[in-house]
């Protein structure tokens, strides 16, 4: 039996395992707050990004601190309903209003519709998300704002800049899937003093002296808390050598995509994305994901419209833009683009793409 293709692999991580395990010989701290791994990859990001870094336990929990640092009482957020709907927790968490606003073809927030949201609403904070190889340039919004980077490290915008090199507070995710996939974790990108404070969030109390350790054990919201493992954050290490080699690679696979059947398909390659993924725009997704599927070829369709969780359809301007997010769902698809695929597999999958859309449009192929 043909072994199928995921989206993502996990070969290259337990391949990087064995390599961090020689990092482990000696005494280290596994739960990672006294980690000299969790502090060399800070000192990383900061070299690379010219920002305040800080390592936390996930994305998420990244974004949900930088909210409470705002101190929000029934503000309200502006934020894609094409998002992780765990971004929306935080938002309400932290004890914002969230706003939906309209997205375009590649389900990215439209900046045109936050202006109009900021003329209804007293806004209080904007959270753009970074996806599908794509970003939205916020940097001339005077609104605070915090970007949701998870998956967007190594996408750069149409003058070259990359998308973490902006003005305000990002955090990018080290979960499964992402660019640099650990497992989980994620890292807060400052441009202020500020890192301190979300140091003693981490380690369950301010350390007044910057150093790392525990402070107190005065702990309120203990899932917050949750130990950065030294392992995640070696593993990030590990993949940043090899980030730019991978990315080249996937960049090869998206052209040679574009080339086979992107007059085929509404979407067009992003020549700065970091290429996870292939994205499809098409009417024909369901037709693209069953032909894979027959082939033993994982796809998959992206987030779904956070209004859909009956947990977030009552808030403010949940319908107020919900055909452009419909839309975008009725069309995404992404197939596989990762760096390890096969010559074969690359071409079976191109063959099966483009085979289906030959087959279902009156255009001549």
């Amino acid at each position: 039996m043909t072994d199928t293709v995921q989206i993502y692999s996990i070969g290259d991580i337990k391949q990087d395992l064995v390599t961090v395990a020689r990092l482990f010989q000696s005494s280290d701290t596994l739960g990672g707050i006294n980690s000299r791994h969790i502090k060399s990859l800070e000192d990383k990001f900061t070299k690379i990004t010219n920002k305040e870094s800080v390592f936390v336990s996930s994305c998420t929990n990244g974004i949900y601190l930088a909210l409470k640092r705002l101190n929000l009482n029934n503000d309200y957020v502006v934020v894609s309903p094409i998002t992780f709907f765990g971004i929306i927790s935080a938002i309400i968490r932290a004890g914002g209003i969230p706003l939906y606003s309209r997205v375009d073809e590649y389900g990215l927030m439209d900046l045109s519709s936050v202006a109009e949201l900021c003329d209804l609403y007293p806004v209080r904070v904007i959270i753009p998300s970074h996806i599908n190889n794509r970003c939205v340039d916020t940097r001339g919004i005077t609104t605070t704002v915090i970007e949701d980077a998870a998956p967007a490290y190594g996408i750069k915008r149409t003058d070259g800049t990359s998308v973490l090199d902006t003005p305000h507070t990002t955090v990018i995710s080290f979960s499964y899937g992402k660019p640099l996939t650990a497992g989980e974790g994620g890292m807060i990108l400052l441009n202020n003093a500020d890192s301190l404070w979300y140091r003693g969030q981490r380690f369950c109390g301010l350390i007044t002296d910057g150093t790392y350790g525990y402070s107190s054990f005065d702990v309120n919201e203990p899932e917050l808390k949750l130990t950065n493992t030294a392992i995640s954050a070696a593993l990030v290490s590990t993949k940043l050598k090899s980030f730019d080699a991978s990315k080249q690679k996937a960049a090869a696979i998206a052209n040679y995509y574009q080339e086979q059947f992107g007059n085929y398909i509404d979407s067009q390659l992003n020549t700065n994305g970091n290429h996870q993924t292939f994205v499809i725009l098409s009417d024909l997704r369901n037709n693209i994901m069953k032909a894979l599927e027959d082939n033993n070829v994982k796809s998959y369709l992206s987030h779904r419209p956070v209004y859909y969780n009956q947990a977030f359809s009552d808030y403010h301007g949940a319908y107020r833009y919900k055909s452009t997010s419909e839309r975008y769902y009725q069309k995404i698809l992404h197939i596989p683009c990762r760096p390890d695929l096969t010559d074969s597999q690359v071409n079976m999958i191109a063959e099966t793409v483009k085979n289906t859309l030959c087959q279902n449009t009156i255009e001549p192929c």
